[in-house]
């Protein structure tokens, strides 16, 4: 556990880093208009060298927002993980284009990806479902049970 004060108090609490080494760092002074020394705990470099990528994760999900209502918790859980899911396909999809040097006019935006994704899932969905039914001669005769045989 670790308590920064930089422009304000912040506590951090962390099973990865700790709050040494301490390194010391420049910061603006606004009432004295001058650069002064602030010691920043190893936590706060951590955090700040790798929450770039939740920072994104959470603008991204903030974005889209759609209404849902429902009184089951557990719901909301789903659909935030479908959708969380859906954002980090979306990312891994742009850096394969970027690397297959696609032309940006080319690349689907998210809104985009998203709707394509669930085409293509309902479109898998309904050609399974399109499946000839099976023949009557898979289907076997029921077997009658005595009580002979439910006691065995």
């Amino acid at each position: 556990m670790c308590c920064q004060n930089d422009s304000r108090a912040v506590t951090l609490v962390s099973s990865f880093a700790g709050p040494h080494p301490v390194q010391n760092i420049q910061r603006w002074d606004k009432a004295n208009k001058t650069y002064v020394e602030v010691e920043r705990p190893s936590i706060v470099a951590t955090y700040n060298k790798y929450m770039g990528g939740v920072d994104l994760l959470d603008s991204f999900t903030a974005k889209y927002k759609f209404p849902m209502k429902s009184r089951r918790w557990y719901v909301y859980i789903f659909w935030h993980t479908i959708i969380l899911a859906v954002i980090n396909a979306w990312l891994l999809y742009k850096r394969e284009c970027k690397a297959l040097k696609m032309p940006k006019q080319e690349i689907l935006n998210r809104r985009q990806f998203q709707a394509d994704l669930a085409s293509s899932l309902i479109l898998r969905t309904t050609i399974f479902r399109q499946r000839e039914p099976s023949s009557d001669s898979d289907i076997k005769e029921p077997v009658e049970c005595s009580e002979e045989t439910i006691l065995r």
